[in-house]
């Protein structure tokens, strides 16, 4: 399957994996399940064809006699088993997360997302940051052409250990390139999530290496199976809710559901875009602490629930790598919160008889160098 290495514990004398020291090369997955599928199919040994892939003690094990050949046949199967867990905890390379979860997404199968509008020379890019744009669409499916609601870039760096969230405002007056001058919310229904890439590129000069986007139904889903989250909700906020027939109590943590947590973070003519911005990563944050607190078999539960309700360009490979690295090291990083028009960079207009925010862009992109590729966690407590 891989290299993973680990550490052991002196003290115990059990062995932990060390998130610090995780590596995987995956191998193609379907591949990788068909040849597990015709090997325990043939309830026997891995074939010499496959031996190199396949531990140490498998290949000492003795086929002769029937009893030692059962006792093999049944060895197999166990460290297979044991193998398909270390695997599910890893991002789920097994027949049942292939098959149920993975094989649920909705895949974009296009090229390797490519920019036509700007060079890569352009963008700001490093190989310890992968930049995934989530897209929140004003819709429950995905299949909906929507403007989208929310967008959000999730940029997971391994040099400072960190999950860096960066909301782009939506009523921004930007370039849609190859369009026309427009909010930036609009991308996603002239062209789709690709289009919405290609904005952010090419106004603020910043890789996005993928994209995963989901509708409200995704959201209130996600909420509801971690056991929803507790915010503070204050009186304006609950007032604003109640407009569209959503009851909470204000004060401090606050239970809410999937349908609260959604007009939670909806809730805007109260105050502003920023505060919308900032209560939907405030939402992101807490489910994110409650995912980290719970065992493997409720995250593919929860993964299972929401898997079809998700499109990506993301293929399956890509997917079980972010997995396999998720449970050992992602989950330990500090999340830090960043948002697009930065303080200072903008004002407010009136273009077209729409309310848009003006940006300057030339420190929007300093901004983003900074905070994406230089920040670390312990600047949030300076």
């Amino acid at each position: 399957m891989g290299d993973i290495y680990f550490s052991k514990d002196k003290n115990n004398k059990n062995f932990n994996i060390d998130p610090d020291s995780v590596t995987m090369e995956l191998p193609d997955i379907d591949e990788f399940l068909e040849a597990q599928k015709e090997e325990l199919g043939k309830n026997k040994m891995p074939s010499t064809k496959r031996r190199e892939n396949v531990p140490n003690f498998f290949r000492n094990a003795s086929s002769k006699g029937k009893n030692k050949n059962t006792r093999a046949s049944l060895a197999l199967k166990i460290v297979a088993a044991f193998l398909a867990l270390l695997a599910v905890a890893g991002g789920g390379a097994s027949i049942y997360l292939y098959k149920s979860i993975l094989g649920e997404i909705q895949y974009e199968q296009n090229e390797k997302h490519e920019n036509e509008f700007v060079k890569n020379s352009e963008l700001m890019s490093s190989r310890h940051v992968k930049n995934i744009l989530l897209i929140g669409i004003d819709s429950d499916s995905t299949e909906d052409v929507a403007r989208s609601d929310s967008m959000i870039l999730v940029s997971i760096d391994s040099k400072n250990k960190a999950i860096k969230l960066t909301s782009f405002l939506r009523d921004m007056w930007v370039e849609i390139p190859g369009k026309k001058t427009a909010k930036l919310n609009a991308a996603a229904s002239s062209g789709g999530p690709t289009l919405v890439m290609d904005t952010i590129e090419y106004n603020f000069k910043i890789d996005i290496d993928n994209y995963v986007m989901i509708g409200f139904e995704a959201f209130e889903k996600i909420i509801d199976s971690v056991g929803g989250i507790e915010v503070d909700v204050s009186q304006s906020e609950a007032k604003e809710m109640a407009k569209f027939g959503c009851v909470v109590t204000a004060g401090k943590n606050v239970h809410l559901n999937g349908e609260q947590a959604l007009w939670f973070s909806r809730v805007r003519k109260m105050d502003s875009d920023f505060h919308r911005t900032s209560r939907q990563r405030l939402i992101f944050e807490k489910a994110f602490a409650k995912a980290k607190k719970m065992g493997i078999p409720k995250l593919l539960e929860i993964a299972n629930n929401v898997a079809p309700l998700i499109s990506t360009d993301l293929d399956k490979n890509e997917l079980l790598k972010l997995g396999a690295n998720g449970i050992v090291k992602y989950l330990s990083y500090d999340i830090m919160q960043g948002s697009v028009p930065v303080q200072g960079s903008w004002s407010n207009a009136r273009i077209s008889g729409q309310a848009v925010l003006k940006v300057d862009l030339k420190k929007n992109i300093e901004y983003l160098k900074e905070f994406i590729f230089e920040s670390k966690p312990e600047d949030n407590k300076k």
